[in-house]
């Protein structure tokens, strides 16, 4: 890729309210709004309180794999 920067997968609030429901079916999503958008990550702000990030390239799921097992 010539522009590092640019993201591969873009995470629109729906898809963000989608992948959040489906991995957590007994979390009640009141409201959801964007945090951020950065070079590996998009971050959302999920009922006031909770943070969610996606990775939006390939390599940020293996920044974020590490820094689970940290």
């Amino acid at each position: 890729m010539d522009k590092p920067w640019l993201s591969e997968q873009n995470i629109s609030l729906e898809l963000a309210k989608i992948l959040i429901e489906e991995q957590f079916p007994q979390f009640e999503i009141i409201n959801i709004k964007l945090l951020g958008e950065w070079r590996d990550n998009t971050a959302f702000l999920v009922n006031d309180c909770y943070v969610f990030r996606f990775p939006r390239k390939e390599e940020a799921v293996l920044l974020l794999q590490n820094e689970l097992r940290d």
